[in-house]
């Protein structure tokens, strides 16, 4: 199950990688960001079932800068109300 978890990151991540390079746009936009945070999570999730040291601080920094993107970007929208 954990290796399925692994997969579906590495899915979501290259989806949004291959958007991006399809249009370049994509890349800034929520959903590229939404992509990106919920592929980081599945393989955050897996680098610490597979006590990866590396790889877990790696994935922690890739989780961590679209979450914080998306959040200024729904903090933005919430002032704009």
């Amino acid at each position: 199950m954990h290796s399925v978890i692994g997969i579906l990151g590495s899915a979501l991540c290259i989806i949004a990688l291959a958007l991006t390079l399809r249009d370049g746009k994509f890349g800034e936009s929520n959903s590229y960001k939404l992509l990106n945070f919920c592929g980081g999570l599945c393989l955050l999730y897996y680098a610490i079932v597979t006590h990866s040291l590396p790889f877990i601080i790696l994935e922690s920094i890739w989780v961590a800068l679209p979450l914080i993107s998306l959040i200024k970007n729904f903090s933005k929208l919430g002032e704009k109300s």
